[in-house]
């Protein structure tokens, strides 16, 4: 097993019996995800896209981690072209590990951010950016209290993301140079992973609710 593997295998603290398993699944479901009503371009995270571990609050807008393992959730409103931006907010950091970026359909909810060809993740505790189950140096550590900005121009495959409106790795959007990713064609979705419970992050994706502005030549998510 490679170092990377051992790193994002990291065991939950309890263990359950299969059983026990399904009961807690079921359970967390019960509670956390019910009476949740929404159009396809609200900037909220999507009920039916969103792993059973995964608490939806705050008008959906607020994901929480209810179990120390790896597990996402996509938001509403798929794209497919255009130069885009929308935010998270750490809201409460147990721990740093959080993986933060966009996702396709077919991205697995049953892991991180990026551990797949799908997805594209920044992480908290260390800086690194993850596709393809690949970690390398990316960028600034991230916690609790910072905004982490996601820019994805979908007409040339690229993405960036920010660290309280500083884009990491040199990056560039409004120029178009030093993206985190290229070659990112397809439709995706703004996606998250949480990890350590009470984990806490929330999107936004419209511009009142921005904190920064998008890069020039940019526009909100859901806009």
């Amino acid at each position: 097993m490679t170092d990377t593997e051992d790193y994002l295998e990291a065991p939950a603290p309890h263990t359950h019996e299969e059983a026990d398993i399904t009961d807690l699944i079921a359970n967390l479901a019960s509670k956390s995800n019910v009476g949740h009503t929404h159009i396809i371009t609200d900037p909220t995270f999507d009920l039916s896209q969103t792993h059973p571990f995964d608490r939806l609050s705050n008008g959906d807008i607020d994901l929480e981690s209810q179990v120390s393992s790896w597990h996402s959730a996509r938001a509403y409103l798929q794209r497919s072209s255009g130069k885009l931006y929308f935010e998270f907010l750490i809201i409460t950091a147990n721990s740093n590990y959080f993986l933060l970026g966009i996702g396709s359909q077919h991205a697995n909810l049953n892991s991180h951010t990026g551990s797949d060809i799908y997805s594209y993740g920044y992480q908290g505790n260390t800086g690194e950016k993850f596709h393809n189950a690949g970690q390398t140096a990316y960028g600034s550590a991230y916690t609790q209290g910072d905004i982490i900005g996601v820019a994805v121009d979908l007409d040339a495959g690229k993405i960036w993301w920010s660290k309280n409106n500083v884009w990491q790795a040199t990056g560039d959007p409004e120029n178009g140079t030093n993206p985190a990713y290229t070659n990112l064609y397809g439709y995706y979705f703004p996606m998250a992973s949480c990890y350590t419970t009470g984990n806490k992050a929330r999107i936004f994706g419209r511009s009142e609710d921005l904190t920064y502005s998008p890069p020039n030549g940019f526009s909100p998510w859901y806009d």
